[in-house]
């Protein structure tokens, strides 16, 4: 009986061992864990000599990256004076792409004397571009008086070319005489066309007593070969007795 009693305290004794050294095994794992995370913090007690320095290090290259990114995770106490410089670089040149791209971000306080007048020009290259291509987003104020003259020359091209193809938006009133004639004479042209074809917007109205008797005579020619092809856009009423006859005999080959 002792024996068996022996033995049972023996067996529990191991297991409870066993117990102890996984627990010890988990926590060493975690706090191993914990070190690696990035907002954890690291207590290095529970690590080997290794673990320690390798943490250490992993630690170190990660808030170095943090920190040349601009992240809000950087911790500029844990860098050397070399790291320091060369993030604040960083930094500096992230802030000018953004004053060069993004001008409504840009901190003018980050930029040196030599950047800042070449974000300025960036931004009046821009300006001007706007103006000559007629964004809405055109300062005039920042435009010089040969950018001006310039701008006024190519927005009154861009007009006419608008009159000229009846694309976009024409502003007769910045036509000269003769630009005004010829844009007129234009556009009664493409209506008297489209009289003629039965295509696109015709206004009669605007053809004179000439005009009148060409329209009517193409008329009458599409709507018989309309007839002769059997079309259904044939009008027989406007047929003369002759056009009705032949158009009904039968075709011969």
């Amino acid at each position: 009986m002792k024996a068996k009693q022996l033995l049972v305290c023996l067996l529990f004794g191991a297991l409870a061992a066993v117990a102890v050294g996984q627990s010890s095994l988990s926590n060493k794992e975690q706090t191993l864990e914990n070190c690696l995370s990035i907002v954890d913090t690291c207590d290095y007690s529970h690590l080997t000599g290794q673990q320690a320095a390798d943490v250490r290090q992993f630690r170190l290259d990660r808030n170095l990256l943090e920190c040349l990114g601009g992240g809000s995770l950087c911790e500029q106490s844990l860098l050397t004076p070399s790291e320091a410089k060369q993030t604040a670089k960083a930094i500096q040149r992230s802030d000018l792409l953004t004053c060069e791209t993004m001008p409504e971000l840009c901190d003018q306080s980050t930029l040196t004397g030599s950047e800042a007048a070449e974000v300025a020009k960036i931004k009046k290259d821009e300006n001007l571009a706007n103006c000559e291509t007629g964004d809405g987003a055109c300062k005039r104020s920042l435009l010089s008086p040969e950018q001006l003259a310039e701008v006024k020359r190519l927005q009154d091209q861009q007009n006419l070319l608008a009159c000229e193809t009846d694309m976009g938006v024409c502003d007769n009133s910045l036509l000269d005489p003769k630009q005004r004639q010829a844009i007129a004479g234009m556009r009664h042209e493409k209506n008297l066309l489209a009289c003629k074809t039965g295509e696109g917007i015709c206004d009669r109205s605007l053809l004179n007593p000439s005009e009148k008797v060409q329209v009517r005579q193409a008329d009458r020619a599409r709507n018989e070969l309309a007839c002769q092809a059997g079309d259904y856009s044939c009008v027989r009423p406007q047929l003369s007795a002759r056009q009705s006859t032949v158009i009904g005999a039968p075709t011969t080959f």
